[in-house]
């Protein structure tokens, strides 16, 4: 697969902003019977269409995206559920109508709904979430677990290092608030 932070990295600081600030650009997978709930928010938040929406199997054995009544439990036994995920990608009609919607809220409130369904968010996005909140939705415990194995808790950027953008979305997060 590409190397997602390489291809971000090759824009120009003003576009990666501009994209970042302007425009949606989230999967997310939940379980398959939270669509109209999913849909429903995704309207209210973005009012981007179409959505791309297609099923997807998620398979628990122990890694990072688990059941939420599994996080931080041994692995016993595959498991396995169907999810949906839903594509949202666009420039929100907030955005199409005025300069002050507030994009990074607008993320946000989506991730904190991704989480309350059981969701998680698919790792190729930009994440605005803190720490705390992406080790909610995704169960760290057999990464760190080999981390520690393997001697290797410094030598690599976590996870969550890797989806959060490259620049400082908790200052555009403030400005946003003053909105």
């Amino acid at each position: 697969p590409p190397n997602m932070v390489m291809l971000k990295s090759l824009r120009r600081p003003t576009d990666r902003e501009k994209s970042i600030r302007e425009q949606v650009w989230q999967d997310a997978g939940f379980p398959a019977e939270r669509l109209t709930e999913s849909v429903n928010k995704s309207h209210d938040l973005f009012e981007i269409y179409p959505l791309l929406c297609y099923p997807c199997k998620i398979i628990d054995n122990g890694g990072m995206v688990r059941s939420p009544e599994n996080h931080g439990k041994e692995f016993k036994d595959t498991q396995s559920k169907t999810y949906l995920n839903l594509g949202i990608y666009g420039t929100p009609k907030g955005i199409r109508q005025s300069t002050d919607f507030k994009t990074l809220h607008s993320i946000r409130e989506w991730e904190s709904f991704v989480r309350s369904v059981g969701g998680f968010q698919h790792t190729y996005c930009d994440s605005m979430q803190t720490e705390e909140e992406f080790r909610e939705m995704f169960d760290h415990s057999l990464w760190e677990k080999m981390r520690e194995k393997y001697e290797c808790n410094t030598a690599f950027n976590t996870v969550y290092e890797k989806t959060r953008p490259e620049v400082d979305v908790w200052k555009w997060l403030e400005e946003e608030e003053h909105w």
